[in-house]
């Protein structure tokens, strides 16, 4: 709690500055929105592609999911945006009006804003869940349907976001009266775990996107000299795609670490811009990114023909065996083809003969 020498107006000076008023809740937004109008149409292609599918095993599966993650992005900016938006309001009616008893309540006791931070803090758990389930899932399928891949994967997703559902049911709690020293406390140990969620979360979204990518170069290494060039050159722009779409959740999340712990370290808003709205957009698109990429031709084109039993098409796993039976059965249907010509050849050596 703060001294009793200082004035209100100096205690809630970071709250009543021009920055936090106008350019924080307007940079935020427009960011928020612009991200989210990209992920609109991200999402149109990837349900338009995976519902022309329709022999695709799991497709509805990835569909549900894909439709969920989109929905939960949906109200994330809502209500992002309204609290955003309600903030201001009563920062700048105070700021105009020196009355501080409403900012006051706003910052120490108002159930509203306890309200829409966990709504906040619940929602991307759970997203974040759904997006690893799905990337599991790809995984697990590439890995030939282990259960030694697939069960651990699943554990450590649950663990990390069991975490970050803690510090959010922490931060809730404490943020529901903090005028009390042990609710600070509690709010202040909640922020750490929440850090250390974000930590544990992108290490493990890189791991995975790492382990996904590197099963596909290894199988496909390992087949190299049966397949041909051609081939390996389709299964490398596959982990190229796999690779620069899940990346991109991690980085953000390393992004919003590095300016937290730089700028905000005390997890005061002292930002003037948030970051974390692009974050938890971020775990929505990366999954949806791969989808579209891989539906709207980008490899899938000419993938098609080449791994019938890819992850890309919601079959079962990919192995080398499988890839070089699938070139060995090539070359036999060419084969034909190829006495065909020489018997060919030797007919006009024949009449030339003559």
């Amino acid at each position: 709690m703060a001294s009793s020498s200082i004035s209100p107006e100096e205690e809630l000076a970071p709250f009543l500055s021009t920055r936090q008023i106008i350019v924080h809740p307007i940079s935020t937004l427009s960011a928020m929105f612009l991200v989210y109008g990209f992920y609109i149409l991200l999402f149109g292609i990837a349900v338009r592609s995976l519902a022309r599918q329709l022999h695709r095993p799991n497709r509805k599966l990835f569909l549900c999911w894909t439709i969920t993650l989109f929905a939960l992005m949906t109200i994330l900016v809502i209500i992002q945006a309204w609290s955003l938006i309600r903030q201001s309001i009563i920062d700048f009616d105070a700021a105009k009006s020196k009355d501080y008893l409403p900012l006051i309540w706003y910052n120490a006791h108002d159930m509203v804003k306890v309200a829409h931070f966990t709504i906040l803090n619940v929602l991307p758990v759970l997203q974040n869940f759904i997006t690893d389930t799905m990337l599991i899932h790809r995984c697990y399928v590439i890995w030939n349907s282990r259960q030694q891949i697939g069960i651990p994967l699943i554990l450590v997703s649950a663990v990390i976001n069991a975490i970050g559902l803690a510090s959010t049911i922490m931060g809730a709690v404490a943020g529901s009266n903090m005028d009390v020293d042990s609710n600070v406390r509690i709010y202040q140990i909640g922020n750490n775990i929440n850090s250390g969620y974000f930590l544990a979360n992108m290490s493990f979204n890189g791991f995975l996107t790492l382990l996904t990518a590197g099963r596909i170069w290894y199988v496909t290494h390992e087949a190299r000299s049966i397949i041909g060039g051609n081939v390996s050159k389709r299964y490398k722009t596959i982990v190229a795609i796999i690779l620069e779409s899940g990346i991109l959740y991690p980085s953000v999340q390393l992004v919003q670490t590095i300016i937290n712990y730089a700028y905000d370290p005390d997890a005061q808003g002292s930002i003037p811009f948030d970051i974390s709205p692009l974050c938890v957009q971020a775990a929505g698109i990366a999954p949806t990114l791969i989808i579209t990429r891989l539906a709207k031709g980008k490899a899938m084109d000419t993938f098609q023909g080449d791994m019938a039993h890819s992850t890309m098409h919601f079959a079962p796993g990919i192995s080398a065996v499988s890839v070089v039976s699938q070139s060995q059965s090539v070359q036999l249907q060419q084969q034909p083809s190829n006495e065909a010509l020489d018997r060919k050849e030797d007919g006009l050596k024949a009449k030339g003969n003559v």
